[in-house]
């Protein structure tokens, strides 16, 4: 990314870009309390932070295409962890969930935003896929 980091996997659905930060915690217990994201007793809301400046970075590469870009989903994909809750949950505005439940929430086809009909065929799904190969490089 333009100011250090990096995003771990770039998803293309049918109805969103998925901005996936994949953690990896062994038997690590993952749960929200009192509106905090935890790990292990401790907050992990700088994982939110985290995944919600890659989003912002994918969605300002993607400005020619409004569209598209208000539809750039930020996930925190958790491998090895135990959830202290349902396969997946939101949480200020970013999934989280198994690595699963992410693959499934980006290949979800329902609409994103309301009812608006806005989908990506395979034509778009490729455009979108150059673009973001060029403005984030792999490492």
């Amino acid at each position: 990314m333009p100011h250090g980091g990096n995003i771990d996997h770039l998803v293309i659905g049918p109805r969103r870009v998925c901005v996936i930060d994949a953690k990896h915690y062994r038997k690590a217990k993952v749960t929200k309390r009192s509106d905090t994201l935890m790990i292990n007793g401790e907050s992990a809301e700088h994982l939110i932070d985290g995944v919600r400046r890659q989003q912002a970075a994918v969605a300002q590469a993607l400005s020619d295409h409004p569209r598209v870009a208000d539809n750039v989903s930020p996930v925190l994909a958790f491998v090895g962890a135990k959830l202290g809750f349902a396969d997946s949950i939101a949480h200020r505005g970013v999934w989280c969930s198994t690595v699963k439940g992410a693959v499934a929430y980006a290949s979800w086809r329902l609409p994103v935003i309301g009812t608006a009909k806005f989908k990506l065929d395979d034509n778009d799904r490729r455009e979108i896929a150059e673009l973001l190969a060029a403005a984030f490089p792999p490492c």
